[in-house]
């Protein structure tokens, strides 16, 4: 069947019947190689910013993913969802990390002095082992031991001795 002027290929193959074929041809040819180049050019752009060991050419991280300083370390294969706040951190290899989920600098990232003043800022770490899963909207302070689940909406305050 040929491609009439003015309409699209999911129009022409809806008519005859052939939904399938031509959404998954459309998809194979024009969507997923956009996706995929911009993951890497993201990966890439990371692994040039990013400063300690640099962050692996083998992770995802989503649009709108924010590192506030440059010395984070991220492992490979790492997966990182959109509109997340990562700030001193080390993210162990096969860690995914769901969206909207914020990693702080350790408990405390603001110090006082005896009479309640500001002092400045406290250079902590957050540490999350390899093969963890972070839920959707966590906050993610304490360290995080390795394939552990964390509960989307939870806040990770201390670790738990076993």
């Amino acid at each position: 069947m040929e491609q009439n002027e003015g309409t699209t290929c999911h129009q022409t193959k809806r008519a005859s019947g052939r939904v399938g074929s031509c959404l998954c041809r459309c998809a194979i040819l024009r969507i997923r190689p956009r996706a995929v180049a911009v993951n890497y050019l993201r990966s890439a752009y990371y692994r040039m910013t990013l400063q300690k060991p640099k962050c692996s050419i083998d992770t995802t991280i989503l649009f709108c993913t924010h590192f506030v300083y440059p010395d984070a370390i991220v492992g490979f294969f790492v997966s990182i969802g959109c509109y997340c706040v990562i700030r001193r951190a080390r993210i162990r290899h096969r860690t995914q990390i769901a969206s909207h989920v914020e990693i702080p600098s350790g408990r405390q990232e603001q110090r006082r002095d005896e009479e309640g003043n500001l002092i400045g800022p406290f250079h902590g770490e957050t540490v999350i082992g390899a093969f963890c899963w972070i839920g959707t909207s966590a906050t993610i302070v304490a360290e995080v031991g390795d394939s552990a689940n964390t509960a989307r909406g939870k806040t990770l305050l201390l670790l738990q001795e076993e």
